[in-house]
């Protein structure tokens, strides 16, 4: 019990925030799923839970809905096409994974599609490819994406912004001066990020340095032309 008090205390006040919202986000998408008979309330709070667990920012959100919905239209057309051909022997599963996996690879669609969406996808089209199945799921994610990205923006009081204030003058040399040492220490050459922790005393932690440029830069490439 002590462990688990520890572990709640140490949440941080985005976490905190995000578990709000998502407990939001799932009783909306059982209260329509509930009241719909074109809604899979499953696959709607499942799609929530997704958008929350692995993305922070709405933008982020956005774009995972793009490419799970391209990844269930891609397996649609896969499972149909082998489920023709194969008269929907169940062996023929087989076959739409592998073409799933070497077309992926194959024409490099990491980031375009999801591979784990793909394949829970597919299972699901070619074990019961039905209009109705397919309407319905399309449907939910659609439903399930709204209502995360609608909720991800949703003002939590001081969960949110009443805890959070800007860095000071000895916070951000602080910063500055960690990040010089780090990048003369390391010898990096080029673009580096590195991602800081302050506390309620004004101690700055390091906690990630990554040899490469942040996704900061292309919207300041963009911001300053």
């Amino acid at each position: 019990m002590d462990n688990l008090s520890k572990y709640f205390e140490d949440l941080s006040i985005r976490s905190e925030a995000r578990a709000i919202k998502v407990s939001i986000a799932t009783l909306i998408s059982v209260f329509i799923g509930n009241h719909s008979k074109y809604i899979d309330t499953t696959t709607t709070c499942l799609t929530v839970y997704l958008v929350y667990a692995m993305f922070f920012t709405v933008s982020g959100s956005r774009n995972y809905a793009k490419q799970r919905i391209l990844s269930n239209l891609y397996a649609l057309v896969v499972s149909i096409i082998i489920g023709f051909i194969f008269k929907w022997n169940m062996y023929a599963l087989a076959i739409v994974f592998f073409l799933i996996m070497i077309v992926y690879y194959k024409f490099n669609l990491d980031g375009k599609i999801s591979l784990l969406s793909t394949g829970a996808a597919a299972i699901i089209f070619y074990a019961g490819a039905t209009p109705n199945t397919i309407v319905h799921r399309f449907i939910a994610l659609a439903v399930g994406f709204t209502i995360a990205i609608l909720t991800n923006e949703i003002y939590i009081g001081n969960l949110v912004q009443g805890k959070q204030t800007t860095p000071n003058h000895k916070v951000k040399k602080t910063i500055l001066e960690y990040t010089k040492k780090l990048g003369l220490g390391i010898g990096i050459i080029g673009l580096f990020n590195i991602q800081f922790i302050v506390d309620e005393k004004e101690d700055v932690y390091i906690i990630e340095v990554n040899p490469r440029s942040s996704r900061t830069v292309p919207f300041l490439s963009k911001a300053t032309g």
